[in-house]
């Protein structure tokens, strides 16, 4: 290929572009033309083509050369200068373009006259800037300005003066990919449109808490800002890492480690019961701090009764003291013979005199009475006296089974043990005559009356012979109730008292053994003091 065909091929080359320089400070200028022989057709074939880039329209000595092995088409032929992508070429650094520069392009030994002029790559080169920033600086210069984009560069927000806060609307199409969001978010615009777990953040104000896995709980529509109040209802168990504040507006909490005050109770472990007769306190544990409402737990048991280890003598509860009243000693006469009453050689004529020994702090139960006194040359005997109903102080004379009319005798009967023994017993008439008893105390299918001991002496053995002086309550006066003389022991010919008591047997009842109150056969007790 001659010169004079070189030359007319020359005229066919075009810059076509020039793609910015990189991070790495290089650039790629595109090149295309059409190889015409000297005959003017295209060249079709393989051919060796040499691009270099001259600092003077005629300089010899090149700031860049490369070579490219073509295969044309038609004459055709496009070449990327500087691209390296294939692994065989030779990157084109900017700083080569220092000023006006010129494309050589040589086949073989031949160069394609004339050269042409770069001047426009250094122009477009240090276009490549941002905000008057060269692309090169802004990785370094990233003053919040500038937003990279994935893939490589960035988007200028605001032209403002470097480190100042920037304001305006930023508008893009696509998706914004944020890694962090800082601040309070007020100065977000048109925030309905991110969300996160589903929630707008117009919407996580306050009145949202995040769940673990994702999503949010509702904690009250209030105001943006304001304190939340209102109850928290959820499903499953809401872990907290701490409670602030004094706990006061806390109910059924219990927190391990947590420093409770003098409201609050720390239970051995989660769960468990609160034992409040056991409470382990290096101080003093008053029962009176425990209310219902304003009042105390102990006036609800104010004046509330129960009997004793002995089961004869009542406790009774004081909630002024917080404490019960005191039980006689639990002692027995096996135990303690020189007890009032305990010695088979006792000289006390009645149970009320035992009761009435200061040294007496017993219960109800057995002792020994001598009703005759101690020169009779009667032997003391066993008594049950009752120390507790009614005042104390009574002996038990009668025990009444309904079925039977053993009572209806003026002899002694069995022996008396207890006012609920299953047999009938009863002392002697002389026995019960001699204890100068003021009152007998009656009981018929468990009511109890009061009948003048004095009126009469006791007869249990003869009719016609019945006390006819009764009364319901010892704070009664008596009742001079009507005559059956076919009555024995005690009798109230009227409803007065007791119904029309009978202590036992009438002419009208020959079948029905027992005593009479509202009907016969009834089982009962006779005592007398």
């Amino acid at each position: 290929m001659n010169r004079r065909s070189l030359a007319a091929l020359c005229a066919l080359p075009l810059l076509l572009a020039v793609r910015p320089a990189r991070a790495d400070g290089d650039v790629v200028v595109y090149t295309e033309g059409r190889l015409l022989d000297s005959s003017d057709h295209p060249v079709t074939g393989n051919v060796t083509l040499v691009f270099a880039v001259m600092k003077a329209e005629k300089a010899v000595e090149a700031a860049w050369t490369d070579t490219f092995a073509l295969t044309l088409t038609d004459g055709i032929y496009a070449v990327a200068l500087g691209d390296t992508t294939n692994g065989t070429n030779i990157a084109l650094p900017a700083s080569v373009f220092g000023g006006d520069r010129w494309l050589s392009i040589k086949i073989g030994d031949e160069e394609l006259l004339p050269r042409l002029k770069l001047g426009s790559v250094p122009r477009a080169a240090s276009a490549d800037t941002l905000g008057g920033l060269a692309l090169a600086d802004l990785d370094a210069r990233n003053d919040g300005r500038y937003a990279p984009v994935s893939g490589g560069g960035y988007v200028q927000l605001q032209a403002a003066t470097p480190g100042t806060a920037q304001t305006g609307s930023l508008n893009l199409s696509g998706s914004v990919v944020a890694g962090k969001l800082v601040g309070d978010g007020t100065g977000i615009t048109n925030a309905a449109a991110i969300t996160l777990g589903g929630k707008s953040l117009t919407d996580l104000d306050g009145r949202y808490a995040p769940v673990s896995g994702g999503g949010y709980v509702q904690l009250q529509a209030a105001t943006p800002g304001t304190a939340q109040t209102g109850s928290l209802n959820l499903s499953g168990t809401v872990t907290a890492g701490k409670f602030a504040g004094d706990g006061s507006a806390l109910g059924g909490v219990a927190l391990a480690g947590h420093n409770h005050d003098d409201r609050y109770v720390k239970l051995a472990s989660a769960g468990t019961p609160l034992s409040v007769g056991d409470l382990a306190s290096t101080g003093t544990v008053s029962a009176t701090a425990f209310k219902i409402g304003d009042q105390s737990v102990l006036s609800f048991f104010d004046g509330v009764q129960r009997p004793c280890a002995s089961g004869a003598s009542i406790q009774t509860f004081s909630a002024a003291s917080g404490t019960w009243s005191s039980c006689p000693n639990n002692w027995n006469c096996s135990a303690t013979p020189s007890h009032p009453g305990c010695a088979t050689s006792s000289q006390y004529h009645t149970c009320k005199e035992i009761l009435a020994d200061p040294a007496f702090n017993g219960s109800s139960g057995l002792y020994w009475i001598n009703p005759y006194g101690p020169n009779s040359g009667i032997p003391p005997l066993q008594v049950y006296c009752e120390m507790v109903a009614d005042g104390g102080g009574w002996t038990l004379v009668v025990r009444n089974n309904g079925g039977s009319w053993a009572h209806d005798d003026c002899n002694t009967v069995g022996t008396v043990t207890a006012m609920d023994q299953a047999s009938t017993a009863k002392l002697s008439d002389a026995t019960i005559n001699a204890l100068n008893a003021t009152v007998y105390r009656l009981s018929c299918k468990s009511l109890i009356t009061y009948w003048d001991a004095l009126s009469r002496p006791f007869n249990a053995c003869s009719q016609g012979g019945e006390n006819k002086r009764g009364k319901n309550s010892l704070s009664d006066g008596y009742t001079n109730l009507s005559s059956d003389d076919n009555a024995r022991g005690m009798a109230a010919g009227d409803n007065s008292v007791g119904s029309n008591m009978y202590y036992g047997y009438s002419s009208a009842n020959t079948s029905t053994p027992g005593c009479h109150s509202a009907g016969w056969g009834g089982s009962g007790w006779m005592m007398a003091r």
